[in-house]
């Protein structure tokens, strides 16, 4: 059963009034429907609360009065990101009051600089956030009731996800926002990591669109079909959820999609509606997308075209528009890079896929996973209740499971089914787990576009190393200057290309967490710093880009890479001499 979400507020009032008779907070937290659990004071009971709220205020006391404390807040959010429950949502509040205390009020007097728009604690906050790597990701909102335009240009270029009137949100408010953009658990899909919990997150935004195409890429047992299912509840859709499961040379795909009319083919004994059309107002469910054969590549073009989506049964002359919320799942990854046709894989949207963790990438979730799998088939097989021991678990949780939650799964079938009389659960009835520890587990890759997906990490490392021992060792021979002479933009051009490719990758591997690409995060890995200043990062990222404009302007145009959002945020960031600095948010891009 899933928890309630745990939110943090940092807000200097209602974190800081902790007294018997403040009712002030307790007003607040009912009004967002919030149980506090901040652990100091009295809080008021919530009948059917939204969330666990955590209210932090910012500030320390000092012998001068109230100072604003930014490591302490740091601290704070870090502390609730590291384990569960951790943060669903950060709201952080833009006017922090300092100075000494008013012996009337106890409260602090205020500084003219504390309501300085270009001062505000708040942005500060953001600021210094965003500068944790171990915070990449931190879903954060910013609840103010200081006015909002003029503020409105520096935070739009954050990574904030909305602007909320204090005064003004409420618990519907809350629960949408939670809903859009926090992290939440679900009922049916075990686990609470940050990968999943981003998964889930990106699920959900996409859902919201309704009439859309979503692919799922991961490996073999990663729970493809749970997440397809989550995509479906989260919808509301009104029809059915339809699975159509594709086999390699299948030749009987078309018809069990497309359905067929009596007498179509040999064996068509009656009229047969296909998956397609029974999912209409539904979700349709593409099953190991991946082994779609090439020849029934383009009968896919009209159905997944979403202006369109139309389907036509084998032997008809008729077609049907559909209603249709469409799910592509494969474990190929190598789909992207080639195989398919471009246009289908545009219509997949497989430019900007869900990617769904393998279980080494999320093995905090494996004690979770192994207590309801043992239970569930404990339940099934009659077996007797048992505890784990933790030599068990660590032997379980240090495996490298290449098969994934299903492989995990297998293995405690296993277990319970030929140990059912036991009521501990020891290391040697999962023994056979050692085997796997030291399995190579190659890293699944970060979502990005069809042509700059990356090989496999051994390949890629070895083609880099040959690429740049190449041109180092390039020489350029005066006596055959016939051979070069006049290739200078060609040469500018393919660097030009490597060089946008490789800021791509990394601004791909930046969005993994947030869903949305983070470029001083993605120049700091690039030039393996853990600290770097935003400027510094927007001038390496003009320097990059500026190669040669011409030959990259493809990838520029297009808004899926994520190319030409960086390239205005960072020359809107440097400005120039005599250019008037534009502030707009470009597009997903974040600084």
């Amino acid at each position: 059963m899933k928890s309630l979400p745990r939110i943090l507020i940092i807000d200097d009032v209602y974190g800081r009034a902790m007294e018997s008779e403040n009712r002030d907070r307790q007003l607040f937290c009912a009004r967002l429907g919030v149980r506090d659990v901040t652990g100091r004071g009295p809080s008021a009971s919530v009948e059917n609360p939204v969330a666990e709220a955590v209210l932090h205020s910012g500030q320390v006391r000092t012998d001068r009065g109230v100072a604003n404390d930014l490591e302490g807040v740091v601290e704070c959010v870090r502390a609730g990101w590291r384990r569960w429950p951790r943060w669903a949502l950060v709201l952080i509040d833009m006017h922090f009051q300092t100075g000494p205390l008013d012996p009337a009020t106890g409260e602090p007097q205020g500084d003219s600089r504390d309501r300085d728009p270009a001062r505000y604690f708040g942005l500060e906050i953001i600021d210094r956030l965003l500068q944790e790597e171990e915070l990449t990701g931190i879903p954060m909102v910013i609840l103010s009731s200081m006015d909002r335009k003029q503020i409105e240009q520096r935070f739009a270029r954050r990574g904030v996800f909305a602007f909320v009137e204090k005064d003004q949100l409420n618990r519907e408010g809350l629960d949408l926002l939670l809903w859009e953009h926090g992290f939440l658990e679900d009922d049916r899909i075990v686990g609470h990591s940050l990968p999943v919990l981003a998964a889930l997150r990106e699920a959900r935004q996409v859902s919201r669109i309704g009439n859309t195409n979503v692919l799922l890429l991961g490996e073999t047992g990663t729970g493809k079909e749970l997440v397809a299912d989550y995509i479906h509840r989260t919808s509301r859709r009104e029809g059915p959820l339809r699975k159509v499961f594709v086999r390699a040379n299948d030749d009987m795909f078309a018809a069990d999609l497309f359905g067929y009319m009596k007498g179509a083919f040999t064996g068509a004994m009656r009229d047969r509606a296909g998956e397609a059309e029974l999912a209409h107002q539904g979700t349709l469910f593409f099953d190991e997308f991946g082994n779609i054969p090439v020849g029934a590549q383009d009968k896919l073009m009209r159905l997944l075209d979403t202006a369109i989506r139309e389907t036509q049964r084998i032997g008809d002359s008729r077609t049907r528009k559909l209603d249709l919320q469409v799910v592509l799942a494969t474990n190929r990854f190598e789909i992207l890079r080639d195989g398919f046709r471009r246009d289908l894989l545009q219509r997949a949207n497989a430019s900007n896929p869900i990617l769904l963790p393998p279980l080494r990438k999320r093995r905090e979730d494996i004690p979770l996973l192994v207590e309801f799998f043992v239970r569930r088939h404990e339940q099934r097989l009659g077996a007797e209740h048992r505890e784990i021991s933790p030599g068990a678990m660590e032997l379980l949780q240090a495996s490298s499971w290449p098969g994934n939650v299903r492989e995990l799964e297998n293995e405690i079938l296993k277990a319970v089914s030929d140990y059912r009389d036991i009521r501990y659960l020891s290391p040697e009835h999962v023994d056979a787990v050692r085997e796997r520890e030291v399995v190579p587990a190659a890293p699944a890759p970060p979502p990005v576009a069809p042509d700059l997906f990356p090989e496999p990490a051994a390949v890629q490392r070895s083609s880099l190393q040959v690429v740049m021992e190449g041109m180092a060792g390039v020489e350029f021979d005066i006596e055959s200057r016939e051979l070069w002479s006049g290739q200078l933009v060609e040469f500018q051009g393919a660097y030009a290309r490597l060089m946008a490719r490789y800021l791509q990758a990394a601004l791909a591997a930046s969005a993994i967490a947030s869903g949305e690409p983070r470029p001083t995060t993605a120049i700091r890995m690039l030039l393996g710093r853990k600290t770097l200043r935003t400027s510094d990062a927007a001038g390496t990222i003009k320097r990059l880009l500026s190669i040669s404009r011409e030959a990259i302007a493809d990838l520029l145009a297009d808004e899926s890479l994520y190319l030409g959002g960086t390239l205005r945020w960072a020359e809107n960031l440097r400005g120039g001499a005599g250019r008037k600095v534009t502030t707009r948010r470009p597009g997903k891009t974040k600084g």
